[in-house]
């Protein structure tokens, strides 16, 4: 079985409008509005006035004025800019929320299902191992170390040829060498084998292997029955 890693990201859209007015355009519009100014205030000045005194007073007046407009129009542009930064800062904020509780929803979901999972291989009678592609032992639940004596830490990286009589071993481990022998002889064929205790006892047992496959990797999970208890 191949497990599934991935997460699904939620389609969450981004409320309001977050397009930013660019420093670019609030120039541009600052630009244009100062030579519109300039070029017809003066040609109305001109054509208004005929006091040369008069029109050079005016234009002192002008001025104060194009500050002033201007004065507003910066103003108008760029609280724009800020109030279009901060609702897009709201919106990643509520996006970013969104996605950590969806994170941690489905965290919860795969801590809840890992740990049923334990539960089951914990609390089952039979003795369920795994081992990697060379048939080295990775998982030994309680059962397992019951029947065969011997503690997890005991086992964990060993090969399993271990948990069988000496005269048995070299032929286990000669399976994990020819994965196609490994296919035909052992996944899902149910076998009648000896197994050996910690203490050197021989007893009989059934043994059943399943190939799965993990983040690409191939894993085998053997069940064992102890066959004495019958």
């Amino acid at each position: 079985m191949e497990t599934d890693t991935h997460m699904s990201r939620p389609d969450t859209p981004v409320k309001g409008d977050t397009s930013l007015l660019s420093p670019l355009k609030v120039a541009g519009i600052y630009a244009v509005f100062g030579m519109m100014w300039i070029v017809f205030s003066d040609r109305a000045l001109h054509f208004l006035v005929g006091d040369p005194d008069m029109e050079s007073q005016l234009q002192t007046w002008k001025g104060w004025a194009f500050i002033l407009v201007t004065a507003v129009l910066v103003y108008g542009l760029t609280h724009r800019l800020v109030k279009n930064i901060h609702q897009a800062h709201n919106d990643l904020q509520a996006l970013n929320q969104t996605l950590e509780e969806h994170v941690a929803k489905r965290t919860a979901e795969l801590s809840a299902k890992e740990a049923y999972l334990r539960a089951v291989v914990d609390n089952s009678a039979e003795a369920i191992i795994t081992l990697d592609n060379w048939g080295h032992i990775e998982t030994f639940n309680p059962a397992a170390q019951k029947i065969f004596g011997y503690t997890e830490g005991q086992v964990i990286g060993q090969k399993n040829s271990m948990l069988f009589p000496p005269e048995q071993r070299a032929a286990h481990e000669d399976f994990f060498q020819d994965a196609g022998q490994i296919e035909r002889k052992l996944v899902d064929a149910p076998r009648d084998l000896k197994g050996q205790r910690h203490n050197g006892e021989i007893f009989p047992l059934k043994m059943n292997m399943s190939k799965m496959r993990i983040e690409g990797h191939t894993k085998f999970v053997g069940i064992i029955r102890d066959m004495t208890e019958r």
